[in-house]
């Protein structure tokens, strides 16, 4: 069986993006039509350069009639705003080798990956997680390269998911939310926990832009470590979406390189071991440090821990995909 792709990228720029997708096979002839905001194309052969210079969006579609057959759908679509570019190619592949060489020319650092499962998947009527932004909601995969990997809370969050990851030369990482070959009520249940861990969800790792914090990530400032400290009294909480907030605080710092007070690192100190313990693994996830202040005196506890990076069945039960 064949999958239609749907691919959102955009982040390295309208101009090269389109120029990557006018040259994969499937858009090498000219749409059969196509619109500039509210101007129809004339010129059809230049549709990558006049969406390239569209104020609002614009699209090339190499279909007459409506978009309802998603899998008899070839496209493009550029959306101003977001920056993003979107291109769906009907029966494009039926392996994830073949998946990759769609992936891998493509230039981008965040990519998208919708689903193979569209009308399906309506009907079950699930919930969608994705980066927003103008990206498809996540389907089968998604994927990072070099520094789009600084979107996620810490590169650990790829390790220890509920997905099949695979590395490929050129920084690149994919994750695979389901096995390709089986039906569509399987495929989203073995997506699910994926979706909503690489989302944009309380407990996801993606930090979309502009980032929304759920409160403000408040503490003790720490200069000699431009360090923030936050402590957790005895019985305290720390939910994820706020642990969550410490990594968009720091990957702000980070890129913004404030003069006043800058951060470096957020540090949770727990007045009662238990409690550190409690909350040990999914602060190591997002590489957020752990000390203890008791009795005992302060000790960081983190740099000590282990994890075993731990696989759905599904996954497991595939061959490993080789990195070459």
């Amino acid at each position: 069986m064949r999958y239609p792709l749907g691919v959102g990228i955009g982040d390295m720029g309208i101009a090269e993006t389109l120029r990557a997708i006018a040259f994969l096979s499937p858009f090498k002839d000219p749409p059969v039509r196509g619109n500039a905001d509210d101007t129809s194309l004339e010129d059809l052969s230049g549709w990558a350069t006049a969406l390239t210079h569209v104020k609002r969006d614009g699209s090339a579609k190499w279909f007459h009639g409506s978009t309802d057959d998603y899998r008899a759908t070839k496209l493009v679509a550029v959306t101003r705003s977001t920056s993003r570019v979107t291109f769906d190619v009907p029966d494009a592949f039926a392996t994830m080798d073949e998946a990759l060489a769609w992936i891998e020319p493509l230039p981008f650092e965040v990519c998208s990956l919708g689903t193979i499962f569209p009308d399906e998947w309506v009907k079950m009527d699930i919930d969608t997680f994705g980066f927003g932004q103008g990206h498809y909601a996540h389907g089968w995969g998604c994927a990072f390269r070099g520094r789009g990997h600084d979107r996620l809370v810490s590169r650990r969050w790829l390790e220890f998911g509920p997905w099949r990851i695979i590395r490929r030369p050129g920084d690149l990482t994919l994750m695979q939310f389901h096995e390709l070959d089986v039906d569509a009520a399987t495929a989203a249940r073995q997506a699910r926990p994926g979706h909503k861990r690489m989302g944009i969800a309380p407990s996801g790792g993606y930090l979309q832009v502009p980032y929304a914090y759920a409160k403000n990530v408040e503490g003790l400032y720490v200069a000699e470590r431009r360090t923030l400290e936050i402590v957790v009294p005895p019985g305290g909480k720390v939910e994820q979406v706020h642990m969550r907030d410490a990594c968009a605080l720091r990957y702000h710092h980070r890129l913004a390189r404030p003069a006043d007070k800058p951060i470096d690192q957020v540090t949770y100190v727990f007045l009662d071991e238990a409690d550190a313990r409690s909350h040990l693994h999914e602060l190591w996830l997002r590489e957020l440090e752990v000390w203890v202040a008791d009795g005992e005196g302060k000790r960081r506890i983190d740099l000590a821990y282990q994890a075993v990076p731990l696989q759905p069945e599904w996954a497991a039960n595939l061959e490993p995909h080789p990195t070459m």
